[in-house]
C-alpha cells in the first residue's frame, strides 16, 4: 500500500531517457508533489512528459503538483534550497551521485536510491539449444545505451562453453 511521502525531489540520470518519465509516474501514482531536477544530459524528456500534462488539461492536479527544473550541479545554493523543502528524494545514477545525496540529504528527509548499477548476465544451458538467437538477444542488452542502461550488463555467468558463447555474441 502505497503512501505519498508529500514533496518529493527527485533529481534524474541522463543516461537513459525512460527514467525520467518512470520517475515522474511513480511519484505522482503517489500523490506526491514532484520537483524534478533534470540531468544536463538530457533536457528533454522529463520536461515534455510534463508539458504533455498541460496540453491535456491545465487544470489537473497532476498538471498542478509537478515541476521540471534544471541548474547546473554544481549550484549548491538552489539545490540547498530545494532540499529543505522536501520530505523525500528519489535519485537516479552512478556511485558518485548517489554518496553525494546521501552526504547531503538532511536527516528526517527519506531517500529513495536508484544506482549504482550492477546489471550481470545468466546464460544457462539452453541457451546454447539456438546459441544464435541467445547471442543476438544478448548483444541488444550489451549495447542499448551505450552499455550505460541499469539493464546493460556488466559480468556474464555462462553454464556451459563459454569461449563458444563468447564466439558466437562477438558475431551477434
Amino acid at each position: 500500500h502505497c503512501q505519498p511521502r508529500g514533496r518529493m525531489f527527485h533529481i534524474l540520470g541522463g543516461n537513459v531517457p525512460a527514467v525520467a518519465i518512470m520517475s515522474i509516474v511513480s511519484g505522482s501514482l503517489t500523490k506526491n508533489v514532484n520537483i524534478i531536477k533534470m540531468s544536463d544530459r538530457d533536457v528533454i524528456t522529463a520536461s515534455y512528459f510534463a508539458q504533455s500534462f498541460q496540453d491535456v488539461d491545465p487544470e489537473h492536479p497532476l498538471t498542478k503538483t509537478t515541476s521540471v527544473l534544471y541548474w547546473p550541479h554544481t549550484n549548491r545554493e538552489i539545490f540547498g534550497k530545494i532540499i529543505s523543502l522536501v520530505n523525500a528524494v528519489s535519485v537516479w545514477g552512478g556511485s558518485d551521485t548517489i554518496h553525494e545525496m546521501r552526504k547531503n540529504t538532511p536527516q528526517g528527509v527519506e531517500l529513495l536510491e536508484f544506482g549504482p548499477r550492477r546489471g550481470l548476465q545468466l546464460i544457462g544451458e539452453d541457451a546454447f539449444r539456438d546459441l544464435k538467437n541467445a547471442t543476438k538477444n544478448a548483444a541488444h542488452d550489451l549495447t542499448l545505451y551505450d552499455q550505460e542502461a541499469c539493464f546493460s550488463p556488466q559480468i556474464a555467468f555462462v553454464e556451459g562453453d563459454a569461449e563458444k558463447y563468447s564466439e558466437s555474441l562477438a558475431q551477434s
